[in-house]
């Protein structure tokens, strides 16, 4: 077949795709891991997208290993197997930076690490485990690529959802360096941009087949046709100058490492830097910020419940200015006679009088780092790792405070889960994002957190304002642009920037995940059906490739 193929790259291509799809064994089971984690390396921060091509592709080229004949049953644990391995080695690297959180305290959790990457990485494997069983129910070549973005599309929304979710790393986070790539994300959400990236990596495993011409014309028409919508929709957006609030806002990142952040000792020391870069005059501009806004758990005082803080806050603000900050929220009650005390990780807005305007309590909490599932079983409330219990609000708001435009507040990873940020039936101005990433220092997490907070604002048509303690701080327009930021470490600072304005809702903010998801299935069944019609671009028997075995 490589024969007919022609020179050059095609025949380069099938010599590859036979050895890969010869491997054996433990071989085959490590090359998966390898590629997976390789496939992490187009993620954010680096984005080398040709890592995405390799990854896929070889992927697609293991799956060729089975033997001929095989039976669904067969090609499904196969899959299955092949997923699990894959994905093993995509989330293990992909995730790397969550040990990080154990070392803050010494090496008190550093026996947890080992089980974190084994339960981390093997748990969310099994997603990707789901979507390849799924694939190789197709025939190789292009029903087979098609039916693994289709289903790695709908697993990744699976992965959003299910046990509290968690949508991490998605394929189309590989894309946020571009702003003109990411505005399909308008139309279908992230999952969409996922689907695509999957569909033009797989690609370049086709390049041998005798329709090369369609996996030549996917390589180069899709990211052209992606960046052809990005361009137009960019096209039309407003100056820089143009379309802006009347509002200045501050951003205010403290950078106190996490290891000093509840020293007892140091709290009045880290609430003078706040101030300090509160009351600080403009650099930038002569209009003084109407708004400033603090991380997530700024201080370690409970600013909601300490009138005389507040008031001593409220003085260094501008007439009619408003505080928005992070703060660990206290409300006592009585439970049977005894006092019982729960607590919020919460968002208020405190006004030039010192009064508590807003309030907004955390409502997606964190597992095992804002409260510990199962915590009455033996052993399992050694692993929790954040503050300890804390209580869950009851959902998501939009807070009208004074003359500022209406806002949606975001607490932490709260703002990566798409079609899930903004209230029911209440459409905000503008969308906050207070987070604290300084338990992941300067690793990648920050970065790929950050990466997917982005695309928030490019699904909804919505302004996002994200300050954090350690970085990164930044005003990201309705394109998903940034118009201002502070870098990952950099610190103690601040920045003021106009607040930019809102877009009409867009196509994925009025329909959800139903675009998306219709999307994929869609094409993860034109996979299955394009290998009931024997369409399959090559030749031979389903699972006869290169590598089969007898």
């Amino acid at each position: 077949m490589a024969a007919t193929a022609g020179a050059g790259l095609p025949v380069g291509v099938a010599r590859l795709r036979r050895a890969v799809a010869g491997l054996t064994g433990w071989r085959r089971r490590g090359a998966a891991a390898l590629l997976g984690a390789a496939m992490t390396l187009a993620l954010p921060p680096l984005y080398i997208l040709p890592a995405m091509a390799l990854a896929i592709s070889g992927l697609l080229w293991l799956s060729e290993g089975e033997a001929a004949g095989a039976t669904a049953r067969r090609r499904l644990a196969s899959g299955f197997a092949l997923g699990w391995w894959f994905g093993l080695g995509y989330f293990a690297f992909g995730l790397y930076w969550i040990n990080s959180a154990l070392l803050v305290d010494g090496w008190r959790f550093a026996w947890l690490i080992p089980l974190s990457v084994a339960g981390i990485g093997g748990g969310l494997a099994l997603f990707s485990a789901i979507a390849v069983a799924a694939a190789c129910l197709a025939r190789p070549g292009w029903p087979r690529l098609l039916a693994l973005a289709g289903g790695w599309t709908l697993l990744e929304v699976a992965r959003g959802h299910l046990f509290t979710g968690f949508p991490w790393n998605l394929a189309g986070h590989a894309l946020v360096f571009s702003d003109l790539l990411v505005q399909g994300a308008s139309l279908s959400g992230v999952y969409g941009l996922s689907l695509a990236v999957v569909l033009w990596a797989g690609g370049a495993s086709l390049l041998d087949r005798p329709i090369r011409s369609g996996a030549l014309l996917l390589l180069v028409g899709l990211p052209l046709a992606m960046a052809a919508y990005g361009f137009a929709r960019l096209e039309r957006s407003y100056a820089p100058t143009d379309g802006l609030m009347p509002v200045m806002v501050r951003l205010v990142q403290p950078a106190v490492p996490q290891r000093e952040k509840w020293d007892p000792t140091l709290r009045f020391a880290h609430l003078d830097r706040l101030v300090d870069l509160t009351a600080a005059p403009p650099r930038d501009s002569d209009q003084a910020p109407q708004v400033v806004i603090w991380p997530e758990a700024a201080t370690a005082f409970d600013l909601a419940g300490d009138a005389a803080l507040r008031r001593a806050i409220a003085g260094i603000l501008p007439a009619g200015g408003v505080l928005i900050a992070g703060t660990l929220r206290q409300e006592l009650g009585q439970d049977r006679g005894q006092d019982s005390g729960r607590v919020f990780n919460a968002i208020i807005a405190v006004d030039s009088d010192g009064a508590v305007r807003a309030t907004y309590d955390k409502h997606h909490l964190v597992p095992f780092g804002e409260y510990v599932p199962f915590a009455d079983a033996p052993g399992v409330a050694a692993l929790a790792l954040g503050r300890g219990s804390l209580s869950a609000g009851a959902g998501r708001r939009t807070l009208r405070v004074g003359h500022i435009p209406a806002f949606g507040p975001l607490v932490c990873y709260e703002a990566i889960f798409p079609g899930q940020v903004t209230a029911r039936g209440t459409r905000p101005d503008w969308l906050l994002n207070l987070t604290n990433d300084a338990w992941y220092g300067e690793t990648a997490g920050p970065h790929q957190h950050f990466a997917a907070v982005r695309l928030r604002a490019v699904e909804e048509g919505l302004p996002l304002v994200r300050v954090a303690n350690t970085g990164i701080s930044a005003v990201v327009d309705s394109w998903g642009r940034l118009q201002a930021v502070i870098p990952l470490g950099v610190g103690p600072a601040f920045v003021d920037a106009p607040l930019p304005r809102a877009l009409p809702a867009t196509v994925f903010a009025r329909v959800g995940l139903a675009g998306p998801l219709s999307l994929a299935g869609l094409v993860l069944l034109a996979g299955w059906g394009l290998s009931g019609r024997g369409v399959s671009g090559r030749d031979g028997p389903v699972g006869a490739g290169p590598g089969a075995r007898s």
